[in-house]
């Protein structure tokens, strides 16, 4: 004899039927719940190489860039060379600020011949005039999704990029004693 009785799962107050219908509207729930959990997952990946990228970086950078240039904090950042024994650094570090004074554009770009994605180098340009070159180096980078690589960066070096004109001195000592002092 048949048992014609629905078999039926009692939780709580509630009565759920077992049968096809009941089952594969379970397994549709639990497929849409993955589907939205890997969908929300690959979105934060993308979002976490997209914002490692070295040209977002520099973008970020030059906003910062932009700030110590017009507060003139810049030269505390910038490693600038000391011209000679009678000139000092303050000598270099006036004429590149005033270099800077009155740029109201900055952009950058990635240097022609920099193919190193590890340590890549931007020039940095006032108003089409590059006044640095900088270099980002890939401090730790790690895989996500299988293929992207994402990058932490930390800034490697700024270098000034100007020209200066300063006072050039040539000493001569002659056979006589005193010292004659040519410019």
């Amino acid at each position: 004899m048949k048992n014609n009785a629905k078999k039926s799962i009692k939780i709580g107050r509630i009565n759920i039927p077992l049968n096809y219908w009941t089952g594969l509207a379970v397994y549709a729930v639990i497929l849409l719940i993955l589907a939205i959990c890997m969908i929300v997952y690959t979105g934060s990946c993308l979002k976490k190489y997209e914002n490692s990228q070295s040209d977002k970086v520099m973008n970020d950078f030059l906003n910062d860039f932009t700030k110590m240039a017009a507060d003139k904090t810049l030269a505390d950042n910038i490693e600038l060379p000391a011209s000679s024994e009678f000139e000092g650094k303050d000598t270099f570090v006036n004429i590149y600020m005033s270099e800077l004074d009155g740029t109201t554009d900055y952009t950058c770009k990635k240097s022609e011949g920099s193919y190193n994605t590890e340590e890549p180098m931007y020039d940095i340009y006032a108003d089409d005039k590059k006044v640095a070159r900088m270099t980002l180096e890939a401090k730790d980078q790690h895989v996500v999704l299988g293929i992207l690589t994402v990058f932490d960066w930390k800034i490697k070096s700024i270098e000034p990029v100007f020209s200066a004109k300063t006072n050039d001195y040539t000493v001569s000592i002659r056979k006589g004693i005193h010292l004659q002092l040519m410019e």
